[in-house]
């Protein structure tokens, strides 16, 4: 029986019919073909080796490799699609995670993906041009990069807390104390800080007043500042100011507060850690007091160190370095300002030229310190119990009445509480 012959069209030897391998019409002897195509691994499509994509001993043709893999348009290394995760897209380009991270950065901020070279760094952080400038300045004398948050303003330009101008337009006067601490209810001495969005002929209350005068570039008008006061003529002296100050048609807005500093110089470490831990246990109550708007104020927010790292303090050296970790002095509860002043500043109320509202704002924190200050972290959760972990601001309150012990004290509290939309349960309390 003959057998079929053909021609092999890479080597031009004969071989059977049988025994050839046709490729688009034409016959390839084994060896020739072995050398010069493959099947497809997916598709099972013949194509040339030298059109093939070759992939941990697997071959693709053009159509299966683009469905399965994509190259680094950097490195080129082939990674599977299914594999989202080990590369990324920028601008139609793909590249691995080693030339991804070399070349892009995600903002902190939007999340998008910004080109290193165009990426802002601050705090370890990336941002993008639109978020770095909604968030950063950069102070105008020393040039560093400040939070817009913590920048200070004067004459339209930031600085930061350390460059800032102190403008200082008359100093405190001094203050004699005298006179009982009936009204006071504490002996702990105390100052406070009254903002103003208008001040017109302030300059009439130098020498008739107390009060300091000085400049603050995050507010329209003045921020006048008290003396060490102490005691019922420390009060008296805020009702002298606010009195003046309301016949000259002094005003507050939004942007104003009033900040209360009261004396801890005296305090073992011990009694700073219990106020400050009696503090952060009742947040929940002391916002009650003043408007939502307030709580979300920049200038007063929300503490953010932890229990734990305050329970580490057992001396002044690991008091010190606790401050360092405890946040910037714009919190509601400043524990910063006792490396300038050897105070405690609580910066949460609303701006007020309101004496009775400023003065009961000291009362209730002086009185709250005073019972704070030899309590054991135990004996003040007894007292407070924790919102956080199923304590409520009823019952809260109630301790607040109990180491206040000033009936018209709790009232006032209640009704501005009920005033903010916090209606509080007193009738255990008065």
């Amino acid at each position: 029986m003959q057998v079929e012959m053909s021609k092999c069209v890479g080597c031009g030897g004969g071989i059977s019919v049988d025994g050839s391998h046709i490729v688009d019409g034409d016959a390839y002897c084994n060896d020739c073909y072995d050398k010069r195509f493959v099947v497809c691994h997916d598709c099972e499509d013949i194509i040339s080796i030298d059109n093939s994509h070759p992939v941990d001993g697997n071959a693709y043709c053009d159509d299966c490799y683009d469905e399965r893999f994509v190259e680094c348009n950097d490195c080129g290394d082939i990674i599977a699609r299914e594999d989202e995760a080990d590369y990324h897209i920028v601008d139609d380009n793909v590249y691995c995670d080693d030339c991804y991270n070399e070349r892009y950065v995600t903002c902190d901020g939007c999340g998008g993906v910004i080109s290193i070279d165009d990426s802002h760094h601050v705090d370890d952080n990336a941002y993008c041009d639109d978020c770095y400038s909604e968030r950063f300045v950069e102070c105008y004398h020393c040039g560093d990069i400040i939070s817009i948050d913590d920048a200070c303003y004067y004459h339209d330009e930031s600085y930061c807390e350390r460059c800032a101008p102190c403008d200082v337009e008359w100093e405190s006067a001094r203050f004699v104390s005298n006179g009982g601490w009936e009204d006071m209810g504490s002996f702990r001495r105390f100052g406070v800080e009254l903002e103003t969005s208008a001040c017109p002929d302030y300059e009439d209350l130098r020498d008739i007043t107390v009060f300091g005068a000085k400049h603050d570039g995050s507010i329209r008008g003045m921020e006048f500042v008290s003396p060490i006061l102490s005691k019922d003529a420390g009060l008296k002296a805020i009702d002298d100011f606010c009195q003046k100050a309301n016949h000259l048609g002094f005003q507050v807005d939004e942007d104003c507060g009033l900040h209360a500093h009261f004396d801890v110089s005296t305090e073992s470490v011990e009694g700073l850690k219990s106020i400050a831990f009696a503090y952060h246990m009742t947040y929940a109550v002391w916002a009650l007091f003043v408007p939502a708007e307030r709580r979300k104020n920049h200038y007063c927010r929300p503490n953010d160190w932890k229990i734990e790292d305050l329970a580490k303090v057992h001396d002044f050296d690991d008091w010190r370095a606790f401050l360092r970790t405890a946040g910037n002095r714009y919190k509601w509860f400043n524990l910063q300002a006792y490396n300038v002043h050897n105070t405690f500043e609580v910066r949460l109320h609303t701006a007020t030229l309101n004496a009775e509202k400023i003065c009961n704002w000291v009362k209730a924190h002086a009185r709250f310190m005073d019972w704070a200050a030899d309590k054991s972290f135990d004996e003040i959760g007894a007292q407070f119990g924790d919102v956080q972990f199923g304590g409520d601001v009823d019952s809260q309150f109630a301790g607040f009445a109990e180491v206040w012990n000033d009936e018209k004290l709790t009232e006032f509290y209640a009704e501005r509480a009920a005033k903010f939309g916090h209606p509080l349960n007193i009738l255990a309390t008065v």
